[in-house]
């Protein structure tokens, strides 16, 4: 991404590229991503209070609640996306700070039980809200 020339380094049009577009796209699209998460977790909050009346023979095959399956399910990509990210930029370590696979494994595990949580996380409301309304029974 840049090239020494004497004592001065020089940026390359990639490096260019990547200050000026490739960082500042990607950090617009998470941060867009993170607000819509932030979003989903105060509805899921919110509609786990609802008193609901499920129906089994509702046309999605969920008792009506499909629309909470498809829209979790579409939350995957942003970490599929950040943990390619993640590991680009741990593979580049590995391959050129000569770094060993084990050194960096708590990062790896981090990454995997924190987005796991996240993932999960606003499905809790319903567990923890039932056991509210019903009193534990």
């Amino acid at each position: 991404m840049s090239t020494a020339s004497g004592n001065v380094e020089m940026l390359t049009p990639a490096g260019w590229w990547l200050i000026l577009v490739g960082i500042p796209l990607v950090l617009f699209i998470l941060s867009r991503w993170i607000w819509r998460f932030i979003i989903w977790i105060g509805f899921m909050n919110r509609m786990s209070r609802l008193r609901l009346v499920l129906q089994s023979t509702h046309a999605d095959q969920m008792g009506g609640l499909g629309l909470l399956y498809s829209a979790q399910f579409s939350f995957g990509v942003i970490f599929t996306a950040v943990g390619a990210m993640m590991s680009s930029i741990l593979a580049n370590d590995i391959i050129h700070s000569g770094l060993a696979l084990s050194d960096v494994q708590w990062e790896i595990i981090g990454f995997v039980l924190i987005s796991f949580t996240l993932s999960q996380g606003p499905c809790a409301h319903f567990s923890v809200n039932y056991l509210a309304l019903n009193d534990g029974t």
